[in-house]
């Protein structure tokens, strides 16, 4: 019998150390670039299209405070490189030139079972007109784990600065991913987006946003752990009549340090969370809104 309760007890211990050691430090930087076609729909005016170069990343880092208590910082960006600033007619087209975000969020995990935890996070999107947005967002999210195949959700709202009297403003949002591991390191992800907020004008108007996105990642065999990724995602920002609509083609690295030593237990253990960008773009994207 001693044998006997001499290996559970060692076999718990192995899990429990596991455990720890896999919720520890783990950071993840992120490096991309992309290309954005940009449609703007105006009632009265032309409809214009134009790319726009952008290169954009973002560093996660993870860190467990015991075997289910993790607290996790994000910082993510992403810079315009070009804007048509101006059509034939003298009308702009771009008022956003990018965005820098930071975040945090506090879980509570049952590993390889869900997450539930809050975020709360704070941005700026630099216009070109110099009236650059401070926007802040919070909220709850959690995921539910099950084989290989894990469901991300979260629900929030959105507060900007209010600098310009075109940008939005008092915003909620829902947003989901559904993440399927294809291996221990490769995966594909959907995700999508809806918003709802308003204008900063005395006399407001309805500003809605939808995202969507796919995302495919797999892991490279090298002499460190580095992962390249190869996405899209579409984003639509329109009032009263009046839209931007973006597509963005994607493509980037991965690489990161410490923590689990595949994809699919990075998600389950390490760094697996971030914050949107779509509240803060859309608060940029405003001044090419509403007219």
């Amino acid at each position: 019998m001693k044998p006997v309760l001499c290996a559970c007890a060692s076999a718990v211990a192995i899990s429990s150390a596991a455990n720890a050691q896999q919720l520890e430090t783990q950071v993840v930087v992120d490096l991309g670039a992309s290309f954005a076609i940009l449609d703007t729909y105006h009632v009265d005016e032309d409809d214009l299209r134009f790319g726009v170069p952008r290169v954009d990343g973002g560093v996660r880092a993870n860190f467990g405070i015991d075997e289910n208590i993790s607290v996790q910082f994000d910082l993510d960006g992403e810079v315009n490189l070009l804007r048509d600033e101006k059509d034939g007619t003298g009308a702009g087209t771009a008022s956003y030139d990018g965005a820098l975000q930071g975040a945090v969020h506090v879980s509570y995990r049952e590993p390889g079972d869900y997450l539930i935890g809050l975020f709360g996070g704070v941005g700026q999107a630099a216009l070109n007109d110099g009236d650059d947005e401070i926007g802040v967002l919070g909220g709850l999210e959690g995921q539910y784990h099950f084989g290989d195949t894990t469901l991300y959700g979260q629900i929030g709202g959105f507060k900007s600065s209010e600098r310009d009297a075109e940008t939005l403003t008092d915003a909620y949002f829902v947003r989901g991913m559904l993440r399927h591991f294809l291996s221990p390191d490769s995966s594909v992800s959907i995700e999508a987006l809806y918003g709802d907020g308003e204008s900063t004008e005395v006399d407001p108007i309805d500003i809605d946003l939808y995202g969507w996105g796919l995302k495919y990642t797999r892991g490279f065999q090298t002499s460190m752990p580095i992962y390249g990724y190869l996405g899209y995602n579409g984003h639509l920002m329109s009032s009263d009549g009046e839209s931007v609509t973006e597509h963005v083609i994607s493509v980037g690295i991965s690489i990161p340090f410490g923590g689990p030593t595949t994809l699919q237990t990075q998600n389950t253990h390490g760094v697996t969370l971030d914050a949107p960008l779509d509240l803060l773009r859309t608060a940029g994207y405003s001044a090419d809104i509403i007219d």
